[in-house]
């Protein structure tokens, strides 16, 4: 049955599976690549999904540089890349533990895998502190190979908990006190759509709390020049540390901000702008709109509720739907902006 993957990879064009990371920033939305390439490009890549993220995924994962200690004596260790593997696949086919070690044991030369780990052991690794950080440092990894840019930051939360109800549909005062929610606090390139550097944190802990650990975390190669923000982070605390990153602030405002003939603080600064250039200041923040489709991108793709129940599965199980988006955003626009073999040379 191993033979069915390697066919379906087999029959993909060469030059389409070696990909490098270096993916171009100029053409990300949709329809910018439909326009420039036309819907043959994007139907062959919708039509190949499957293949193309197993295949990206495995390539990222063996590519991955990381350390693990092997027992001298008695039973062998499992391969930590084959359990990141495994998390991941869990995450992209929508499975469970045993679901995706019998897809990884179908599939295992494809993957390239001497042992394949079972369940309890993907379980068990999954509730680390180590593959936590290991999951951690692997998103990083990811972006990394992107080029250097400028970029406009949107910043926002969202939640992901293991109730019937779901974040979007719990009212905000019972959000910190029904069910168990992790509030992932994102940096989103836009109009990019990439997740730069979530910071989880519980549900009842306020956002604007975390924007300074949030733009901390942001990439090497990426020069923040805008941020954009709801009024949860219009605080003066909050601006100072967008202007310390060289960034200008354009966060939306409160309905009671006072408007002052002379500011003198940088919040003083953008209400003086709302009011005198409202036009502008509105097409300047119209972009972070699209940080909610970013996360409901995420939460359609790869689901808003959470399987796992201990405290440090759960944000293990986060950070694997993140990693997922990013790697497939990057492995489409790389796709539909033409960098990859064009679909008649298929």
């Amino acid at each position: 049955m191993d033979d069915v993957l390697a066919a379906e990879l087999e029959a993909l064009p060469p030059g389409l599976l070696d990909l490098t990371g270096q993916a171009s920033l100029d053409a990300w939305t949709i329809g910018d690549a439909l326009e420039a390439m036309g819907w043959p490009r994007y139907e062959f890549a919708m039509s190949r999904e499957d293949g193309l993220m197993i295949h990206r995924l495995r390539t990222l994962v063996h590519e991955f540089p990381t350390w693990q200690h092997h027992n001298t004596f008695g039973r062998p260790q499992t391969d930590e890349r084959a359990v990141l593997l495994g998390l991941l696949l869990r995450q992209f086919m929508k499975k469970t533990f045993r679901g995706v070690e019998s897809f990884m044991r179908f599939a295992r030369y494809e993957l390239q895998l001497e042992h394949v780990p079972d369940a309890s052991t993907m379980s068990r690794k999954n509730n680390s502190e180590r593959f936590r950080l290991l999951l951690r440092r692997f998103h990083f990894f990811v972006l990394e190979d992107l080029p250097r840019r400028k970029a406009i930051i949107a910043t926002d939360a969202t939640g992901f908990g293991n109730d019937k109800r779901c974040w979007r549909k719990t009212p905000y005062p019972y959000r910190a006190t029904t069910g168990r929610f992790v509030k992932a606090n994102c940096a989103v390139e836009v109009p990019q759509r990439l997740i730069l550097s979530p910071v989880l944190t519980a549900g009842r802990r306020s956002e604007s709390l975390s924007l300074e650990e949030v733009w901390d975390n942001l990439p090497g190669n990426v020069k923040p020049i805008r941020s954009l923000a709801d009024s949860a982070y219009s605080g003066q605390p909050n601006l100072e540390v967008v202007k310390a990153h060289g960034a200008t602030p354009f966060h939306s405002l409160p309905k009671n901000a006072r408007h002052f003939a002379r500011p003198g603080t940088d919040r003083d600064q953008m209400v003086n702008f709302a009011v005198h250039w409202p036009n502008r200041a509105a097409k300047l923040r119209g972009l972070r709109q699209m940080v909610e489709t970013t996360f409901s991108n995420l939460k359609e793709l790869y689901g808003d509720r959470l399987r796992c129940r201990r405290p440090m599965a759960r944000r293990s199980e986060v950070w694997t739907k993140m990693v997922i988006l990013n790697v497939r955003t990057i492995t489409f626009r790389q796709i539909l902006s033409g960098e990859a073999v064009s679909v008649q040379e298929s």
